[in-house]
């Protein structure tokens, strides 16, 4: 228990640059209804911000760890899934169909 408390505080009290923030709001504005985005065009919305590639990605993984997006870069590196629902969701019914499959053998 105390060591979820003290991850949460710690990104609560972290000191985030400003324009990840716009980058969060930008990234969310340019694609509403979709339900995830090619690292590419996150790349784009950073540069308009005058954000390195480097940057956009640690802002990724910051809001990854928020829950905010989703972002796997050792496994899926040029995929965002921008409605982390969305991605559980479509899992579960996955999970759901296999588990009726096996449950007919």
């Amino acid at each position: 228990h105390k060591i979820r408390q003290f991850t949460a505080q710690s990104y609560i009290t972290a000191e985030v640059p400003a324009r990840w923030f716009i980058f969060q709001l930008e990234l969310t504005s340019k694609t509403t209804g979709r339900n995830m985005i090619g690292l590419a065009e996150c790349l784009e919305i950073g540069e308009s911000l005058q954000m390195q590639e480097d940057e956009v990605k640690a802002a990724l993984l910051y809001f990854h760890n928020l829950t905010l997006f989703l972002y796997f870069p050792s496994i899926l590196p040029d995929v965002v899934f921008l409605n982390p629902q969305a991605l559980f969701d479509m899992l579960s019914r996955l999970i759901a169909i296999s588990y009726e499959d096996c449950s007919y053998d």
